[in-house]
């Protein structure tokens, strides 16, 4: 497979966020992203949304490409607003790039079990079907982090793009690095940007997904059990989605 041009990518993003339209009920045209970006350039709105299914119907290939590779094509789509922000009445973006992007799955793609995800699915866009065993508390997540120089006042941005981070200690500005004064960084929450995270972990669902076999042969073992005299199991059954 030949690589790709993220550049060219990126011009196809915002020939769709600028050109995409729907037919209304009046029979005007409709353009949904560009009224997303009108709000995002207002405040307000903070995230993005872009259904897949709009992509697909507008460029099949470049549609296609975002399911294969999702989590590139976020920073890519998120570079294409970012550049188009100006002209909805965005006069100043601070931030590097848009971080609250997301795409909807398209319509047609099937519902993937946890068993089976593969080495292929990372980074790709899936549906996962499971029911969820637990979650924790909902944190900010740092995606956007802000410095100041202590030397020379400046500000810095460093994009955040995992849960950890090595936070950046000298000044990048042109002023520090011509007098060499070695400015230090520190950190600022206030102008820094955070999202909101929480963590799932889900398991199969136990009506379909877990195998036929291991059923037959728990309801083996109950049968024998009972017949023996003993107490059943079923408090274990009752607990357990995954027998055996």
């Amino acid at each position: 497979m030949a690589p790709r041009d993220y550049d060219c990518e990126k011009e196809k993003a915002k020939r769709f966020f600028q050109e995409f339209y729907r037919d209304g009920t009046d029979g005007r045209k409709e353009f949904p992203y560009r009224d997303q970006l009108t709000a995002l350039a207002r405040r307000k709105q903070v995230a993005l949304w872009v259904a897949l299914d709009d992509v697909a119907e507008d460029d099949p290939e470049l549609a296609e490409a975002v399911v294969d590779n999702a989590r590139r094509y976020g920073r890519v789509f998120s570079d294409a607003v970012y550049e188009l922000l100006p002209l909805y009445g965005s006069a100043e973006v601070r931030e590097p790039r848009i971080r609250e992007l997301y795409f909807r799955t398209p319509s047609c793609s099937k519902a993937l079990s946890p068993r089976e995800l593969r080495a292929g699915s990372v980074g790709a866009s899936v549906t996962v079907q499971g029911i969820v065993t637990s979650a924790s508390a909902v944190r900010p997540l740092l995606r956007v982090a802000t410095y100041s120089c202590d030397q020379c006042g400046a500000e810095a941005c460093q994009p955040i793009e995992s849960p950890t981070f090595t936070p950046l200690l000298l000044c990048p500005s042109r002023e520090c690095q011509t007098n060499r004064s070695g400015g230090r960084l520190y950190l600022r929450s206030q102008g820094s940007k955070f999202i909101k995270f929480q963590q799932l972990q889900i398991q199969e669902h136990d009506d379909r997904q877990v195998q036929l076999l291991s059923i037959q042969l728990f309801c083996k073992v109950m049968e024998l059990v009972v017949d023996e005299g003993k107490k059943p199991l079923e408090k274990i059954v009752n607990k357990s989605l995954y027998p055996l």
